[in-house]
């Protein structure tokens, strides 16, 4: 009977390490505690702070003029009933592309300078758009709005200021992003040349992702580019 016991205690004693080694192994290979999860949860939600903290306004609109204007110079009243922004400043176009000189008047009207040769156009319309001036044109009464298209898009401005706040004023652009203060962060787009990095350690994990967004430049050029994000 003691011999029986004996043997009984030792197959517990076995039993519970071989258990706790298999909780250890768990441990260590599927990892529960979600270090991986925390990071990944950490670069995303930078990455959105970031593209919120770099978007401008932009509002695209294809315009029908169904009769032409003396002088070439016209404008029209945009439907300020169903535009979320704000006009600001635009770049028309012809549909060739041909850039015209335009404006945005107080009172949320379009100034259109074409010289009476062309019927249809392109508006984009931005706060990041440089201002052309026009004066004395006419109101153009009979024409058709297309497709309104008005979205958020990174603009290469803000991009150029968020890499100079990097280098002057790190920690409140890490506040503004949202990233905690245990991580550091770099930011680059190589091909724009966007380079916001700094010394990374030699030891230690370093968590990076890429991410494929489109920029607009000040004269209304659309590009998309791909960002290298990093914490570590």
């Amino acid at each position: 009977m003691k011999e029986k016991g004996g043997a009984a205690h030792f197959e517990m004693i076995i039993s519970f390490i071989f258990f706790i080694s298999f909780v250890l192994f768990l441990f260590l290979v599927i990892k529960p505690y979600g270090t991986t999860k925390l990071s990944d949860a950490v670069i995303n939600g930078m990455h959105d702070t970031f593209k919120e903290n770099t978007q401008t306004n932009l509002t695209n609109i294809f315009l029908r003029a169904d009769s032409s204007v003396a002088g070439g110079c016209f404008y029209i009243n945009l439907p300020q009933n169903i535009l979320e922004y704000d006009p600001t400043s635009s770049i028309v176009t012809k549909v060739s592309g041909t850039k015209i000189n335009s404006s945005i008047n107080p009172g949320n009207s379009l100034n259109v300078n074409d010289n009476g040769s062309s019927n249809f156009f392109k508006i984009a319309i931005s706060p990041i758009f440089s201002q052309d001036t026009l004066s004395s044109c006419e109101e153009l009464t009979a024409y058709t709005f297309g497709g309104i298209l008005e979205k958020q898009i990174i603009s290469y401005p803000s991009l150029q200021t968020t890499e100079t706040q990097y280098y002057s004023n790190y920690e409140t652009l890490r506040s503004s992003l949202k990233l905690p203060s245990i991580y550091d962060f770099s930011i680059v787009a190589e091909e724009i040349g966007i380079f916001m990095e700094r010394e990374t350690p030699d030891v230690g994990d370093i968590l990076a992702r890429d991410y494929m967004e489109e920029v607009m430049y000040g004269n209304g050029t659309i590009i998309n580019m791909g960002f290298t994000i990093k914490i570590w």
